[in-house]
């Protein structure tokens, strides 16, 4: 098992992370780093935590976890209108993947094959955000009360291949819409 934790006093960037060739259960937490550009994991069950300040010069790049019951959790905040995009595929196995970003953070996410779980914590859901749930019994769900901007539909579209959609309140209840 190999962990990687970045301190997160301080704004550290992290250009690249590559354990693609490992077939066992990898764990990085980066909660702390200003800036990522490429994570990659190999197969196996691996844990990738993204906790993120952002700011003009930071950037999102991409998060691939490979085959296994990989749990992707993204908590971001950035300053208004950085443009930064955080690109993530899980690939096959039951994956678990938790985004809890600001407005200024887009998202392209592919929970990929399996029966996946998705839960988007915050933030608006705009047109330019994709999340994907692939081929499997997928779950998509929202804590809280959604937001949604003025193209509801066309948004709405934009979230593919989901078989259940849940709205969870604040104290973990299942809301019915």
């Amino acid at each position: 098992k190999l962990t990687v934790i970045a301190n997160p006093s301080s704004q550290v960037a992290l250009t690249r992370l590559d354990a693609s060739a490992s077939t066992g259960n990898v764990s990085f937490d980066g909660s702390g780093l200003g800036s990522l550009a490429d994570i990659t994991m190999g197969s196996g069950s691996d844990v990738v935590k993204i906790g993120s300040v952002l700011n003009q010069a930071s950037t999102l790049a991409s998060v691939s976890t490979g085959i296994g019951n990989d749990v992707l959790s993204i908590s971001a905040t950035a300053t208004a209108g950085i443009g930064a995009t955080l690109t993530a595929d899980t690939g096959a196995g039951a994956d678990r993947i938790d985004i809890a970003v600001s407005d200024a953070i887009a998202y392209d996410v592919n929970a990929g094959s399996g029966d996946d779980y998705v839960l988007i914590k915050s933030g608006a859901i705009e047109l330019t955000d994709i999340v994907k749930g692939g081929d499997g019994i997928d779950t998509l769900a929202f804590v809280g009360k959604p937001r949604f901007n003025d193209l509801d539909y066309r948004t709405i579209v934009a979230l593919k291949d989901f078989e259940i959609l849940e709205f969870v309140g604040g104290a973990g209840t299942t809301e019915a819409f």
